[in-house]
Parts: C-alpha cells; sequence; structure tokens
C-alpha cells in the first residue's frame, strides 16, 4: 500500500505544480518541455533497470507511442489552462474519471460487456458532466466556456480518455513484459512534440521555470512508477480506484487549504458522483 500511496501523492502533486507555475507566471510551453526532459531520460533509465525482458515486435506499439506522445502532451496543456481558469478539484475529477472511455472501448472494440454496476457508473459519469459547470448550462454558460476553462476541461476529459483507451489497446493487442518499454517510447515523442510548441512560442525558459518543469517531471514519473510497482503487489481491482479516487479527494482537500479553492456545491456533487462511478467501475 505504500506504493500507492506515493503514486496517490505524486499525481496530486502534479496539479498543484501546474497551479504553482500559473500564480508564477510561468509559460505552459516552458514547463511542459522542462517537464518532459526530466521525464523522457527516466523513462528510458527505468526500462534499462527493469529485470523483464524488453519484447518489442511489430510497429503497432511504436504507432500507439507515437499517438500517446501527442496526447500526452495535449491533456497537459488543457490541465495547466483549465486549472489556470477552474483550480484543481474540478479538472484533476474530470481526468480521473475518463476511466469511463476505455469501458466504451471494451464495448465496442472487444465485444466485452462488463458488469452492470459498471455499466450504469459509466452512464452516471456522462450524464453529470453538466454538474461540471459552476452553474446551471445556458447560453451564457456555454459561450464563455473558453474563458471559464470549462471547454478546455472537457477537451481534457476525452483527451485522456482516449489515452486510457490506446493503453487498453496496447494491452490487450501487444503486451509488453516490461512496463516501461511502452512509456520510454512515449515520453520521448512527448518531449519531441513540446519542443515543437516551446519552439513557437515566445516563452523563455528562466532558472525558476526550469525548476518547476523538473519537479514536475519527476512527480510525473514518480506517478507512474509507484502505480506500476503498486501492480505488481496488489490486484488492479484494488489499485485503480484508489488511486484514483485518492488523487481525487486529495488533489480537493489540498486545494482547498493550501490555495482556498471552492468549488460550487454542484461541482462538490460531480465530484463525489465521479468517486462513486469509479468504484464501481473498477467493481
Amino acid at each position: 500500500m505504500l506504493f500507492l500511496l506515493f503514486a496517490i501523492l505524486c499525481s496530486t502533486a502534479v496539479g498543484h505544480m501546474f497551479t504553482l507555475a500559473s500564480r508564477r507566471g510561468t509559460g505552459s510551453a516552458a514547463l511542459l518541455f522542462a517537464n518532459y526532459a526530466v521525464a523522457a531520460p527516466a523513462s528510458i533509465l527505468g526500462m534499462l533497470l527493469h529485470p523483464a525482458p524488453v519484447n518489442l515486435d511489430g510497429l503497432l506499439p511504436v504507432f500507439l507511442a507515437a499517438l500517446l506522445g501527442f496526447l500526452f502532451l495535449f491533456n497537459y496543456l488543457m490541465l495547466a489552462e483549465s486549472i489556470k481558469r477552474m483550480g484543481i478539484a474540478l479538472p484533476v475529477t474530470l481526468m480521473r474519471v475518463s476511466v469511463a472511455w476505455p469501458v466504451i472501448g471494451s464495448i465496442v472494440l472487444f465485444n466485452e460487456f462488463p458488469h452492470m454496476a459498471t455499466l450504469i457508473a459509466t452512464v452516471a459519469v456522462f450524464l453529470a458532466l453538466p454538474l461540471a459547470a459552476p452553474r446551471r448550462l445556458d447560453r451564457r454558460v456555454l459561450q464563455g466556456a473558453h474563458s471559464s476553462g470549462l471547454l478546455q476541461a472537457l477537451l481534457l476529459f476525452v483527451g485522456t480518455g482516449l489515452t486510457e483507451l490506446l493503453f487498453k489497446v496496447q494491452a490487450e493487442l501487444h503486451p509488453l513484459a516490461n512496463p516501461f518499454v511502452f512509456t520510454s517510447m512515449i515520453f520521448p515523442v512527448a518531449l519531441f512534440c513540446s519542443w515543437l510548441y516551446y519552439r513557437r512560442s515566445a516563452e523563455k525558459l528562466t532558472r525558476g521555470g526550469l525548476g518547476l518543469g523538473a519537479a514536475l517531471g519527476l512527480f510525473n514519473v514518480g506517478s507512474t512508477v509507484f502505480l506500476l510497482l503498486a501492480l505488481h503487489l496488489l490486484e488492479g481491482i484494488v489499485v485503480f480506484p484508489i488511486n484514483a479516487a485518492g488523487v481525487i479527494v486529495l488533489s480537493s482537500l489540498s486545494a482547498l487549504i493550501i490555495w482556498r479553492e471552492r468549488p460550487a456545491p454542484r461541482q462538490w456533487l460531480f465530484i463525489v458522483i465521479a468517486c462513486i462511478a469509479i468504484a464501481c467501475i473498477y467493481h
């Protein structure tokens, strides 16, 4: 359980790094470039140190890694922008509850029919999405979705869901004995994409931005490594719901204490529904 606790702490710290960067005025392009400059070599080192062999046959994992590298950057950009406008609690919740997408993918792509509780929870997630808005959806709320961060948060929900789905496709069609083989391809692609994004931006990589980006990269890799270590000791049906719900609850409470964030009552209701749905999805 210690590895699982560290995974939750690292994932929670990622959200706070984005908030700290936003309050210090650090640009997203410079921050993410520094993040992946640390995460990419760390993931390659993890692959080399892992005792399992590198069993990479065929081009499917390479193709999926290229897509995921782009999605990693896109998701973190949406996370940074939505946190800047909405705070930590709602974007992190939407990011974690995106586990509903692989359930749909399992039905459509692999002809798997989940338990009824999982299916009901998945439907509940999509029906509850309007509660993520600070007030009832109307024309004014929808017109201001970009400036309020709601649009970026929903794009984060879709992008993270697609990421989760592609990981399932890789696990089903091309399982790897060494789990770091896949991430050691994904993070360098994300590094290259973030470098292109940084080059096209007008941002400068300051010493403070470099430090925040490096810390973000370490927490980013740490959340992945500790989650993989926890999966070696505990069942996935235990690890995934506790990790997702733990990150949501800890992020919401710590943001309330550290940054004085106060989501609307309807948003707190969405957070509670998300935690219950995650527990049911992994039932």
